[in-house]
């Protein structure tokens, strides 16, 4: 489960936040569950699933020719790690050592995404453009 923030005031969030985050730590530990705070998120989660473990389960049920994972927050970084070497990893924000790149802004990350599904016209045989 993910409380997601990043539209509310900053003032208010920093507060409930913290209330948040004190209100789960004693029920989250009975139940073995984590707690985890990203960015602009709170994240409750049993504790033997992430979204590495995910990629890995997923990767054993089919033969992928092409893996490509991208991600914004703290909970991507054991996704990137998990992944094969030849997956293309790219952080969204602060750069890490997890990624293989590193897009600055969310917006950009948009253009970047249309951008790989723009066809380029085919030119005809025997023709060089």
């Amino acid at each position: 489960m993910v409380w997601h923030y990043r539209k509310v005031d900053v003032w208010l969030a920093e507060l409930r936040v913290n209330q948040l985050l004190n209100a789960l730590i004693a029920p989250c530990a009975r139940l073995n569950l984590t707690v985890m705070k990203g960015n602009k998120i709170i994240e409750v989660k049993a504790s033997d699933y992430s979204k590495g473990a995910e990629a890995i389960r997923l990767i054993g049920k089919e033969n992928y020719d092409f893996i490509m994972a991208i991600g914004d927050d703290t909970t991507d970084e054991e996704m990137f790690q998990t992944l094969p070497k030849e997956s293309i990893t790219i952080k969204v924000g602060k750069n890490t050592n997890a990624a293989m790149y590193n897009i600055p802004t969310q917006t950009q990350t948009i253009v970047f995404l249309n951008d790989l599904i723009k066809e380029e016209p085919v030119p005809e045989a025997g023709k060089h453009t």
